[in-house]
């Protein structure tokens, strides 16, 4: 067909609104069009490349002895309900009633239906291994669409459900389907997509692995080790923190610190450097609006899926009233109010002399040392892998942080869902 006959518009100019620069080619070359936020529809250009992607897809999960089905895209709430997951799942789930008042949801991803599908078929262990895939339609109501396709609230995925009697042929199963992934991103010509440890998040499940395409418009961070090849995403990477215990421990003295609400602040104030100080950082849970206090070396970042994960909630920074018995900026934990969830990241074991909050407004606190003054604490690791930070498997302090688009993603479910 020549170009004059093909449907779509096509611009010189950058089109408003489009931050990246795949957005905006996209958009510029007549492959797509903006039908609300997050959501497009396809001209014939994209069209022709998705198919051919589909087609790389379906010949690589047939390889694999895959079956494709097709499920739909309503699903009754009464199956989700049965997981757990149409009350643990936040609003990205799209749930509605009929017009018979039956609770249905706008499936975002198909386990539950995937087992209704072979329930009866799977009672005879003679059928097993087994593995089901689709391409089809999926929602999930993104709170921040952005980049064009890279976060969408419908797209179109590749998802795949294998069957298995016990968890040796799952793990070999599971090998497969990822060198399945790595042949997908070789044959379509991503040669910069690298599979790093994830955490399950909603899915559940013991083992997960993501695939990321790394970019500077990516939204995820993944950790790599130059020297020993570690990849993880940020998210689910252990935060190793080595501290040398001062020779000699300070008493804990309270000194007035104005207007030192931050760590740098408070840094440059005490001319102390953010390693030496115990931050908070404060969130409420979603469940019942509690708050949870965490402590951490005042470096490193609060990592919320891990903390997340530790709770079994979800949670939000919080929103610090003067009811809370919480004086914000000035949060320590020697005096700290009781009727809350404190917490200490395994960076602040084995330290001492730190500089924490007073709880009290304008003060703040020299020459802590937790277990002396706080009694019995238990440490998890809460923490952010930082650039630059030491490597949970060789040790060295060789981690780089880079931005990824996750393009994949392959889970052990375990018996979650059957």
């Amino acid at each position: 067909m020549k170009l004059d006959k093909l449907v779509g518009e096509r611009f010189r100019e950058r089109p408003a609104g489009c931050v990246i620069e795949s957005h905006a080619l996209m958009v510029r070359g007549g492959y797509m069009k903006g039908v609300a936020n997050g959501i497009f529809s396809q001209y014939p250009p994209l069209r022709r490349v998705t198919r051919k992607l589909e087609q790389i897809i379906r010949e690589e999960m047939d390889a694999i002895e895959g079956q494709e089905v097709s499920m739909p895209v309503v699903l009754p709430g009464a199956l989700w309900e049965e997981s757990g997951r149409y009350v643990s799942v936040g609003s990205e789930l799209l749930r509605f009633q009929d017009r018979t008042g039956t609770p249905m949801v706008l499936g975002m991803t198909h386990e539950e239906a995937a087992v209704q599908l072979v329930r009866e078929y799977g009672r005879t262990a003679a059928r097993y291994p087994f593995m089901i895939y689709q391409i089809q339609t999926k929602f999930r109501d993104e709170t921040r669409p952005r980049g064009g396709l890279i976060r969408v609230r419908e797209f179109t995925m590749k998802d795949a459900y294998s069957f298995h009697t016990s968890q040796q042929d799952l793990e070999r199963y599971y090998a497969r389907c990822h060198r399945a992934y790595e042949r997908i991103f070789a044959r379509a010509g991503l040669p910069e997509v690298v599979s790093v440890a994830s955490d399950s998040g909603m899915m559940g499940g013991s083992l997960s692995h993501e695939f990321m395409l790394l970019t500077p418009a990516g939204e995820d961070s993944v950790a790599v080790c130059g020297a020993c090849g570690y990849r993880a995403n940020v998210e689910a990477a252990a935060c190793v923190a080595h501290n040398e215990p001062p020779a000699v421990l300070q008493p804990l003295q309270t000194v007035e610190t104005p207007d030192a609400h931050t760590i740098e602040a408070l840094c440059a104030f005490l001319h102390v450097i953010p390693a030496q100080c115990c931050k908070a950082v404060v969130y409420q849970k979603e469940t019942d609006g509690s708050y949870v206090v965490l402590f951490l070396r005042g470096d490193l970042e609060a990592n919320q899926t891990k903390l997340t994960n530790y709770l079994g909630c979800d949670v939000r920074p919080a929103a610090i009233t003067p009811e809370s018995g919480l004086c914000a900026g000035f949060i320590g934990p020697v005096g700290l109010c009781g009727g809350m969830t404190v917490l200490y990241d395994t960076s602040l074991q084995g330290t001492g002399n730190l500089v924490c909050g007073a709880n009290r407004q304008g003060f703040h606190s020299t020459g802590l040392q937790l277990e002396r003054d706080c009694g019995t604490v238990e440490y998890h690791d809460f923490a952010k892998l930082p650039d630059g930070g030491v490597c949970p498997v060789c040790g060295r302090p060789a981690i780089r942080v880079s931005r990824g688009v996750e393009v994949g993603n392959i889970f052990q479910l375990g018996a979650k869902y059957t």
